[in-house]
């Protein structure tokens, strides 16, 4: 077993010690993750980077890629290229090479990535407020598309275990279970509810219809549905006709618009 600690690294076989980083190589950073790959390299995800054991020989990969010097909590590999989840810069692709990177901007639900799974040819992205869906090409490394990510709104996921077509979720409340087939609409038969309309601040009677002056352009809209039959969040999809171009996936229950143009 190699085992990752607070104070470097450890070899152990046969419940016996036969390497510490600290006594062996004075090393003595702390280790958040390990991988062991096909060609025996050790990677391991530090608090200050990426480093990798081969041979006896420590290496850290921060001298070469200035962003493998970020704290790196969880480490896969897919083909030939790593992926690295880091604390507060997203998810880094690394081919020994070139580091790619992927962050909220590009659709991640955080850049707080802590901990990661590879699913069939689906990569599950854990952060402090949901899960990821990142579809990578079987047939070229580094390629890869993001799919709209499963909010959950306090929820902070520490642990994945996909499992045929769910996904187990250890989270700080507890475990959630989720579909991995992101065209699952969790079953949502239940009635949605309007429950609250709010024209510039002031809340008005919930109503099927209204008529806005050009100046009532801040709007917010609240909703519900019930479901009594799991604990897992209810993820809702929303859209303003005219102005948003793609649905957008949240288990918030409200919307906000703001300084809205005239229309219908």
């Amino acid at each position: 077993y190699w085992i990752g600690g607070g104070i470097g690294f450890f070899h152990v076989k046969y419940n016996q010690v036969i390497f510490d980083s600290f006594v062996n190589k004075n090393f003595k950073v702390r280790v958040n993750s390990l991988f062991l790959d096909k060609n025996n390299v050790l990677w391991l995800g530090c608090k200050d980077g990426l480093r990798k054991y081969k041979e006896g020989k420590l290496t850290y990969l921060g001298d070469d890629f200035e962003e493998l010097k970020t704290r790196i909590l969880d480490i896969k590999q897919y083909n030939r290229t790593l992926i690295l989840a880091t604390k507060g810069k997203g998810i880094l692709f690394f081919d020994e090479e070139s580091v790619k990177k992927i962050t909220k901007r590009d659709g991640l639900s955080s850049n707080m990535i802590t901990t990661l799974a590879i699913h069939k040819n689906t990569l599950l992205a854990g952060s402090l407020n949901g899960l990821n869906f990142i579809t990578l090409k079987s047939d070229t490394t580094g390629e890869f598309t993001i799919e709209k990510p499963f909010e959950l709104s306090g929820f902070e996921v520490y642990k994945i275990k996909p499992v045929k077509h769910k996904v187990y979720l250890a989270t700080n409340e507890g475990i959630v279970v989720c579909s991995s087939e992101r065209d699952n609409e969790q079953g949502l038969n239940q009635p949605l509810y309007f429950t609250s309309f709010v024209i510039n601040g002031k809340k008005q009677e919930v109503k099927e219809e209204y008529h806005l002056k050009n100046n009532q352009n801040n709007i917010s809209i609240s909703f519900e549905a019930l479901n009594y039959k799991t604990s897992i969040p209810i993820e809702y999809k929303y859209g303003l006709k005219g102005l948003d171009k793609k649905w957008t996936y949240s288990t918030k229950r409200e919307v906000n618009y703001f300084n809205l143009k005239p229309g219908k």
